[in-house]
């Protein structure tokens, strides 16, 4: 997703526009399209749509508007970071508050995102497209908050990284825990996305296609943790292969060659690529060897 080029179309059609029902609809796609290829890529929320999120006439429409600009910063913090190459005491406290603030709103928004894994049983073989619609948010809101939990986590790991140094034993166990604690995070992500795909595989083309594209954006998420070792990334190029065998989405084909080939290769850090940008700091630990957009539309 080209993220000036979404802002810039916002900042087209004006702010009076979001005013009314498809405008504002415009605005909710645009809008988590945006946070979801932020979070990816780790980049800044482009000024305009930030802005927009404060407006007023926008801000009365949107349900639990305060957790889409936590989203935003986020993003920042994991921009700060990607740029710094590490997690200074500033920036650590940053990310403390917006952890407590982040379960704060989740504890709020219990009755619109479940805490457990929403079922897929009755919507598995449903040939009806209105209800596999319905049905859609549930689950992509789901992933989307543990997504954003992980990468909560992944400012705590690093942070844990750089003071771990010092090489005490205290900052040794800090690491430890932050490290454990992500990878129970991701466990919880990973069996979610086998689950899904595999009772999303005899499902109409339609729904297979946007599940398969939200598959690649948390596969995409997952690649990029401080803790994805050797073995995990072949996990995650075995479940892209198949979102292009079962859901006919190439972008998966082209993902898992692109892991593949660079786990073939050596131990060196994966490169970046079209279907994802992952976080590459200087004390990044993300895709090494060895080393522990599809959202578009679906949280409003």
């Amino acid at each position: 997703m080209h993220l000036n080029g979404a802002a810039k179309l916002l900042a087209m059609r004006g702010e009076p526009q979001f005013s009314y029902d498809v405008g504002y609809g415009i605005w909710l796609k645009l809008r988590n399209a945006t946070l979801s290829e932020c979070l990816r890529s780790r980049k800044r929320v482009p000024e305009y749509i930030s802005k927009l999120m404060k407006t007023e006439a926008i801000a009365q429409q949107d349900h639990y508007r305060d957790f889409f600009q936590l989203m935003t910063c986020l993003c920042s913090l994991l921009a700060d970071h990607k740029e710094k190459g590490f997690i200074d005491e500033s920036m650590m406290k940053q990310a403390s508050l917006l952890k407590d603030e982040f379960e704060n709103r989740c504890s709020m928004m219990r009755h619109h995102v479940s805490e457990e894994r929403p079922s897929a049983e009755a919507i598995a073989h449903e040939t009806n497209a209105h209800a596999t619609y319905l049905a859609q948010p549930k689950i992509t809101s789901w992933f989307f908050v543990r997504c954003a939990r992980i990468l909560i986590s992944d400012l705590f790991v690093e942070r844990a990284r750089t003071e771990h140094n010092t090489a005490s034993p205290l900052t040794l166990a800090a690491l430890e825990n932050a490290s454990k604690y992500q990878i129970r995070l991701c466990k919880v992500v990973e069996d979610s996305v086998s689950y899904y795909l595999a009772k999303f595989t005899s499902n109409q083309a339609s729904t297979r296609i946007h599940f398969g594209y939200f598959m690649i954006w948390v596969l995409s998420i997952l690649s990029s943790l401080s803790t994805t070792s050797t073995a995990k990334l072949e996990w995650i190029a075995e479940q892209a292969q198949i979102i292009s065998d079962e859901f006919g989405l190439r972008v998966g084909k082209s993902m898992a060659e692109t892991i593949e080939r660079k786990l073939q290769s050596s131990a060196k850090p994966i490169e970046q690529s079209s279907w994802a940008e992952p976080y590459k700091s200087k004390q990044s630990r993300s895709f090494r060897s060895g080393n522990s957009s599809g959202f578009a539309d679906k949280i409003s």
